[in-house]
């Protein structure tokens, strides 16, 4: 094995062959587990196989390379380290909280209208639709200062304070509910998609934890997610990480749609067969 001299480490880039089926990407030690993941995407979508089958892609594509030391932990040395906050400020971002409650009342919501971002709508990085509340036209506007628009991230900021998503065009100009609060950074050095898994890595996760304050339910606040350091290459390589999480993420979308609907199959058969034996039909 190679020695490792002092702050130097192997790290493995993501290699990736594009081809008519698409293009295969593998991840080494520190972007997708010690052994490394593929994961292709071609006509056919994507799909992710065992670890086994990438170990001789991942060990041909590691590379030496310097690391710095920052608040968490070790990043590559020519990546640049800035807060949260400095981010948002240098290019007329925000960290904005979504309105109080004196703000807007549960009775103002209504069955038809604009759609308001609770934390209980944000669901597996998503925002769902499920059980969402609405406001009227006219709340909207009065509230337009909590307008979302695509590429803010939106957090709960009580309760579960790691909960986040990204907001996409077909959430553009949604409002931010109460109990949320949103990031807009406004910068070219960054790319939304990044962000948002940045800020789901565990030691930025841990970072917001260890600073968040309540004793019966953690709060979230403006100046703590604005302290969190925000670690970033250049945006090519921020686009091709988030590529590459993306990819997996919609396989494992994929797969919990269809294990759920397996599920409700067999609710469905089971009921069926113990009640009519197999091969009868009720009369």
């Amino acid at each position: 094995p190679q020695p490792q001299p002092l702050r130097r480490h192997q790290r493995c880039r993501a290699a990736v062959a594009a081809g008519r089926g698409g293009a295969l990407v593998a991840g080494g030690q520190g972007s997708a587990g010690r052994g490394g993941c593929e994961v292709g995407r071609g006509d056919g979508g994507v799909g992710v196989w065992g670890l086994a089958e990438s170990t001789q892609m991942i060990a041909s594509t590691w590379t030496n390379t310097d690391f710095q030391m920052t608040e968490l932990g070790d990043f590559p040395i020519d990546w640049r380290v800035k807060t949260l906050e400095q981010i948002c400020a240098e290019a007329g971002g925000a960290i904005q909280t979504g309105p109080f409650g004196s703000q807007l009342h549960a009775s103002d919501y209504v069955a038809e209208g604009i759609p308001s971002v609770m934390p209980r709508d944000i669901v597996d990085n998503r925002i769902s639709i499920a059980n969402i509340d609405r406001v009227t036209k006219e709340d909207h506007k009065r509230l337009s200062k909590y307008h979302l628009k695509a590429g803010d991230i939106v957090y709960a900021r009580r309760g579960d304070i790691g909960r986040r998503a990204l907001v996409t065009e077909q959430e553009d100009g949604w409002l931010c509910g109460t109990g949320s609060l949103f990031i807009r950074t406004n910068h070219g050095d960054i790319f939304p998609s990044y962000l948002n898994y940045f800020l789901g890595h565990s030691r930025a996760k841990n970072w917001v934890h260890a600073r968040a304050v309540g004793t019966t339910m953690l709060n979230l606040n403006t100046k703590i997610l604005g302290s969190v350091p925000i670690v970033y290459p250049d945006v090519p390589e921020q686009r091709r990480i988030a590529a590459v999480l993306n990819a997996i993420q919609e396989t494992i979308a994929a797969q919990e749609d269809l294990i759920a609907a397996a599920r409700a199959f067999k609710r469905s058969l089971m009921a069926r067969l113990f009640t009519y034996r197999p091969g009868r039909t009720p009369a």
